[in-house]
């Protein structure tokens, strides 16, 4: 049962790391738009835009400081995958994602292991970059 090859599979773990920094960054950038309003020390344009402004803000930490449930979807897939189909060099199915990590000598970045642990695999250190 052939399983998704070490280069793919490392290929969407960067992927997926990369989503998570730039999701996390997100938030910090509204806020920081909504503090430009607030330090104009003009009136009117404070009055009219700073409650917008923060809103955006107040409204994107919700949406963008936690992976989505989809992705964390996703990497369970992965990993359940590569536990289904994959196979060491007796043909044993491996028991954990990282017996199979390391055979293949593949390490995650660690916002990749983060959401896999938030699927449920936990990728130790020793598996991790």
């Amino acid at each position: 049962m052939p399983e998704i090859n070490a280069v793919s599979y490392l290929a969407v773990a960067e992927d997926y790391a990369t989503a998570a920094n730039g999701i996390s960054g997100l938030s910090q950038q509204y806020y920081d738009a909504a503090y430009e309003i607030l330090i104009l020390s003009v009136f009117d344009p404070e009055l009219d835009l700073l409650a917008p402004f923060y809103n955006a803000y107040l409204s994107s930490t919700s949406i963008y400081n936690n992976v989505p449930l989809i992705a964390i979807d996703a990497v369970a897939s992965l990993q359940g995958h590569v536990l289904t189909r994959a196979t060491d060099a007796t043909g044993s199915r491996y028991a954990n994602v990282n017996d199979w990590l390391s055979d293949q000598g593949i390490l995650v970045p660690e916002e990749f292991a983060g959401i896999s642990a938030l699927a449920g695999f936990t990728i130790t250190s020793g598996n991790i970059s």
